[in-house]
């Protein structure tokens, strides 16, 4: 209570205290000690379940963790109930409470004002939360700016720039009833023309905050219309030099959104992402074995473009006798991948045709997102990292495959599915590639997000993009089709951008009919007597279209 002495606490208290929800309508409140001996019996006993159930809690977060691949888990917590309706009990017959500060802020307008330009009044006891406090609306208005385009972050600043003028035209306005020979408009006092007053006005505001200055509207001076004493005018003075002020700012401050938007821009990599996830468990070719040599991805790269005849003969015998060596390493598609299937991602440079377009020191990374359910609720959702079998590009110029092998150790599987997997020796039971509605019940993901990051060739700035991709983007016994290509009329190799999203079903063993599950796209199409145009039909927010 204000102007009543409060006891002394020793050092073993808090200076928290407990408040227990929904318990006499929120108003009940006793402090929070560490000490037990200072407690009754009740409140002890409730300070020790929560003790415990916090340090359960912790247990189970702990075991959850120790999961192959987990990054981190985030618990999920059931809604809570309103105040008036008791604490929400837990799972273990808990009670949950809000811990909340005894010493409040309770600073005046002119404090909260002072604390929005960063200066503090008064010293808060919690420096290590409370040292660097911006202003939420100015916070939030610099945040909108990255999210919003060009023209609307513009367009912004036209607003804030013709609301600051029509303020101080306003300010100026009045000045001018009171003293018009202080605003000299076109060599005569101010308010000459009746009907111009306040355009006037309007002109010495906006002329004054972009420090143009035209001349045609100032404020008048001593050898003005012989004005007796500078005090007369003192007042249009300090506002013109204000406003100055202020614009002098507000220009810096739209360089400053502009300059970090152009920023944002030049740290993008310009990527594109194929629409699909493919899953593959056979080779896609008639021939069904794979060159373990040579990746899939940004072959061409190793060739050099611009070599003369020479070069280019003296390449191509090296490139023959790699590919006699290679041959020899070739394996079928099961033996490469120890009997397991992959995930493949593809990510395609946009920059991959023009010289000086890549992206050097490229590094892939695969996140999976997974929830757990218990009693058909939600519990915890984790994230888990997915290794792939090249994750680094030293010189990412066109095409990147990532590839993800799933076999007992990938966190992407169902936990029994990895059991199964090591009882067979490592590799996936025959049987599990019969049907591809099989294979898509041993995964256990909700999404999956690919990230891209590395250094710029064009900006030499760090770079990064990322995907999300969902459950049903994932396309089961499909591999994507080849992009590069020579061109003929300048012998280079190319990429055709125009079949990034086009893939191939594999040749042995067939791959899930893209055909069977429908969309209200699809059924809008059937009520139409339109369910297919030009052979495209969609599934899962996908439209597919099948080429000769």
């Amino acid at each position: 209570m204000p102007g009543r002495a409060r006891p002394r606490r020793n050092r073993q208290e808090s200076r928290n205290y407990i408040t227990k929800l929904g318990e006499n309508d929120g108003s009940f409140r006793h402090p929070g000690v560490i000490g037990d001996g200072d407690l009754d019996k009740g409140q002890a006993s409730s300070r020790r379940s929560i003790v415990d159930g916090m340090k359960r809690t912790r247990k189970s977060v702990l075991n959850v963790n120790r999961e192959e691949g987990v990054l981190y888990t985030v618990k999920v917590a059931e809604r809570p109930q309103k105040r008036g309706d008791g604490p929400p009990p837990q799972s273990d017959g808990s009670h949950q409470y809000t811990i909340s500060k005894m010493h409040k802020d309770r600073s005046t307008w002119m404090g909260r004002f002072c604390r929005s330009f960063g200066i503090k009044l008064m010293e808060h006891e919690d420096v290590d939360s409370h040292l660097y406090r911006p202003s939420k609306s100015l916070a939030g208005y610099i945040t909108w700016t990255f999210y919003a385009s060009f023209s609307a972050v513009f367009l912004s600043f036209l607003v804030i720039f013709i609301v600051f003028s029509l303020v101080f035209a306003g300010f100026y306005a009045l000045a001018g009833e009171f003293v018009p020979e202080c605003i000299v408009v076109s060599g005569m006092p101010y308010g000459s023309n009746p009907e111009s007053k306040f355009g006037d006005a309007f002109a010495l505001s906006w002329t004054t905050f972009t420090t143009v200055g035209y001349g045609n509207v100032y404020t008048a001076t001593g050898n003005d219309f012989e004005i007796s004493e500078s005090e007369d005018c003192a007042a249009v003075v300090f506002l013109c030099t204000l406003e100055s002020f202020l614009g002098l700012i507000y220009a810096g401050m739209c360089a400053a959104i502009l300059f970090g938007k152009v920023n944002r821009v030049q740290s993008h990599a310009h990527l594109t992402f194929a629409y699909a996830v493919c899953l593959q468990y056979e080779s896609v070719d008639l021939d069904e074995y794979v060159d373990e040599a040579l990746s899939d991805s940004d072959v061409d790269d190793l060739i050099t473009e611009e070599a003369d005849e020479d070069n280019k003969r003296v390449k191509d015998d090296c490139k023959s006798s790699s590919f006699n060596i290679a041959a020899k390493k070739r394996q079928s598609f099961r033996e490469k991948f120890r009997g397991c299937p992959v995930i493949k991602f593809q990510v395609v440079n946009d920059f991959c045709n023009k010289a000086g377009g890549e992206i050097i020191d490229g590094i892939m990374k695969v996140v999976g997102i997974k929830s757990k359910r218990r009693d058909g609720k939600i519990t915890y959702s984790q994230y888990v990292r997915v290794n792939l079998e090249d994750f680094e590009h030293p010189f990412f110029g066109k095409v990147w495959h990532g590839v993800h092998i799933l076999d007992s150790t990938s966190p992407l599987l169902t936990d029994s599915a990895k059991q199964k997997i090591k009882v067979n020796g490592g590799s996936w039971p025959e049987q599990w590639f019969q049907q591809p509605e099989k294979v898509r019940r041993k995964l256990d993901f909700q999404s999956l997000v690919v990230t891209v990051a590395g250094i710029s060739n064009v900006s030499a700035c760090t770079v990064h993009a990322y995907k999300r991709y969902k459950f049903q983007d994932v396309i089961i016994g499909f591999d994507f089709a080849p992009l590069v290509y020579e061109n003929e009329s300048t012998g280079k190799l190319e990429v055709d951008l125009g079949q990034v999203n086009d893939v191939r079903e594999q040749h042995k063993g067939s791959g899930e009919d893209l055909r069977s599950v429908h969309t209200p796209i699809d059924e809008a199409r059937n009520q139409s007597g339109t369910s297919e145009t030009n052979g495209e039909f969609s599934r899962n927010s996908l439209l597919y279209s099948k080429k000769d």
